[in-house]
């Protein structure tokens, strides 16, 4: 929604589970999995999880991929931006043994 004029926007995102989001600019990072196939919605494991950028009022298609790692199919991320030095994307990847974490995106 804009605030200002309380207008709803058409900014509508698909395949979220368990994601952050991360305020940067004009749009957020966000993470995602891709959409499950036909039939298989409801019992597909969620696996490949990715981290995207996303400008608002523009169409998912669009996102921007910013973060994936296909040798880790059940690593979950959260993310987070800071300004310690700069503008920051923090991945924050929860370890067993380690607990959370973060590694400089961007």
């Amino acid at each position: 929604m804009e605030v200002g004029t309380r207008k709803t926007l058409g900014d509508d995102l698909k395949g979220l589970k368990f994601s952050t989001l991360a305020w940067s600019g004009k749009g957020f990072f966000y993470s995602r999995f891709d959409a499950p196939k036909a039939e298989h919605e409801l019992t597909s494991k969620d696996e490949f999880q990715k981290i995207y950028y996303r400008r608002l009022g523009t169409a998912q298609a669009e996102d921007e991929l910013i973060y994936e790692d296909k040798a880790k199919p059940e690593q979950f991320y959260q993310v987070e931006t800071t300004r310690t030095k700069g503008m920051q994307l923090c991945l924050w990847v929860p370890r067993v043994r380690e607990g959370m974490r973060c590694f400089s995106a961007i």
